[in-house]
């Protein structure tokens, strides 16, 4: 399961208002129970909250918006849970395939140490080129591996 939040990111909202109404919010949501709960804000950045959303909710997966910065996560989260570093899809469309091979291997870098890594995407356009898609995932297969 996913939890999409709207008050989840200070993006959209300051971090006091998410910590005292978006937090019990979760709470309430998730009293069933965290497992298998991604943390996700569509998108919006929010290493901001993590240390809060751990400490208070204890969800372990986190996946992180492409504004994040993703060894900063890393670090936040600290093998408390999963980090997903998340490539901006939209400039897929554009980027030539060496332009994404050199951001699949910094993403991979910046979020492979320590493992609890993977990596994602999140809605992949229609107009981003097969062979740009292509050189994703080739890039993925060859720096993606311990």
């Amino acid at each position: 399961l996913f939890r999409s939040n709207p008050f989840g990111s200070t993006d959209f909202v300051p971090l006091p208002y998410i910590i005292k109404t978006g937090i019990p919010w979760m709470k309430q949501d998730l009293s069933a129970g965290l497992q298998g709960i991604v943390y996700y804000c569509g998108g919006a950045r929010f290493n901001q909250v993590i240390e809060s959303i751990i400490s208070q909710i204890g969800i372990e997966t986190y996946y992180l918006s492409p504004l994040d910065d993703i060894a900063v996560g890393k670090q936040i989260i600290n093998g408390r849970g999963l980090t997903c570093g998340v490539i901006n899809d939209i400039k897929l469309i554009d980027w030539s395939e060496q332009e994404i091979r050199q951001e699949v291997k910094r993403m991979l870098a910046a979020g492979m140490a320590g493992g609890k890594f993977l990596f994602g995407t999140i809605l992949m356009p229609y107009k981003i080129p097969e062979r740009n898609i292509r050189a994703m995932l080739d890039a993925v297969y060859e720096f993606g591996r311990f």
